[in-house]
């Protein structure tokens, strides 16, 4: 009797575990040609806010295209931050739920694009992986990498592919401790939104909710009175969004 019931409780906690998969985990394609991976949960209890890294090998791809998928916003309204780093190889991906709820059970988080550059092997693998309830408790969730293998020879392909530059927003210094200028670039006249987040999608503050000539821009956040940890600025227009993940060390 003891060994049955010890036999229900694994199979249960493999049933219901939490996880944070690749589809597909591997697959192999062409030198010049596209491959992309999808970055899905299963059975989320439930999930309000996360922070995810995704490395790879840039000698071998390169990243040109995050994109939000549908399960965190299917149901609320969510900001959405993907960072490419062309030189480490690493994407940056924050989403958080605006204001109250949270979503539950298994979905797509986000889909990622990349540009196959020479022949070998990347690993993907999920690092700085921070997965946050309702109540800004964590989420434990069990990873599993994958690879993409490319056949070919090199590939000669631009630094830009992929990359919009015209609207653009950053900050320094970052780390910071307390305060941040938040530099802005807009290609022209516009109506402009600064508001800075924290990791759960609350408001912390907005910094510019006014007309701004087009040109570049510097707006300083002062952090006193907030804790230490990750915030998003965004810069909203009538035509765009950006975004600049900050971080607060005290």
């Amino acid at each position: 009797m003891k060994r049955i019931i010890l036999y229900i409780i694994l199979f249960t906690a493999e049933l219901f575990s939490q996880n944070l998969v690749l589809t597909p985990d591997s697959q192999v394609v062409e030198a010049s040609g596209p491959a992309e991976v999808e970055i899905k949960v299963e059975n989320i209890s439930s999930l309000k806010a996360y922070s995810i890294t995704v490395k790879y090998n840039p000698a071998i791809l390169k990243c040109t295209e995050v994109t939000k998928m549908n399960f965190l916003s299917s149901n609320y309204s969510t900001f959405f931050f993907g960072n490419i780093d062309s030189t480490l190889g690493e994407v940056k991906i924050d989403e958080a739920i605006l204001g109250e709820g949270y979503t539950t059970g298994s979905g797509s988080l986000l889909k990622i694009k990349f540009m196959a550059k020479q022949g070998g092997k990347s690993d993907l693998n999920f690092s700085n992986i921070d997965f946050r309830d309702s109540s800004n408790n964590n989420v434990h969730v069990t990873a599993s990498d994958g690879y993409i293998k490319v056949n070919g020879v090199s590939s000669v392909l631009s630094n830009n592919v992929g990359i919009l530059k015209d609207y653009t927003i950053s900050n320094y210094p970052n780390p910071f401790n307390p305060s941040t200028n938040i530099v802005f670039t807009l290609p022209e006249d516009q109506f402009v939104n600064i508001t800075v987040y924290n990791i759960v999608g609350q408001i912390v503050a907005v910094l510019k909710n006014e007309n701004i000539k087009k040109g570049s821009h510097i707006v300083n956040w002062d952090g006193n009175g907030c804790s230490s940890g990750v915030y998003i600025g965004v810069l909203r227009t009538m035509e765009s969004t950006a975004k600049t993940k900050m971080i607060l060390q005290k």
